[in-house]
């Protein structure tokens, strides 16, 4: 009988290590609420992230949690606005995941979703995904 409980503490030590799956939904991501201000998200994601020292800068601004290096948040004074994925490994509460096809996303969402293309440092991208549709 002593086995089986070790395994049991061993699985929960490992389980306990490995981050958790953020799903990105419509109020917010993982634990991350839409609205939050910046101490509560310190908080909530065990971070220590400021406001910028130049005060141009701190009525719109960016941080990234250490533990999910492909989020990125847009504060806007004070207040969590927006959540962007920026790389694979977090999905929509439907599934859809950075580097999915345009054709599975509008198989996935229909003729709600809003496709926009724009330009970043001479690059073209696509927004493919409108955050209210998750």
């Amino acid at each position: 009988m002593r086995l089986p409980s070790v395994l049991l503490i061993l699985v929960l030590a490992v389980a306990a290590q490995v981050p958790s799956a953020w799903v990105l939904r419509t109020d917010g991501i993982g634990p991350v609420k839409i609205g939050m201000s910046l101490p509560e998200l310190n908080a909530i994601l065990q971070e220590h992230f400021s406001m910028p020292i130049d005060k141009g800068d701190q009525g719109c601004f960016y941080v990234t949690p250490r533990s999910h290096s492909q989020v990125s948040f847009m504060i806007e004074d004070g207040r969590l606005v927006r959540a962007d994925v920026n790389k694979a490994g977090v999905s929509t509460v439907r599934g859809v995941h950075v580097g999915d096809t345009e054709a599975h996303v509008k198989s996935v969402y229909g003729p709600k979703l809003k496709i926009e293309t724009f330009s970043i440092q001479r690059r073209r991208r696509r927004s493919l995904l409108d955050t209210s549709l998750c």
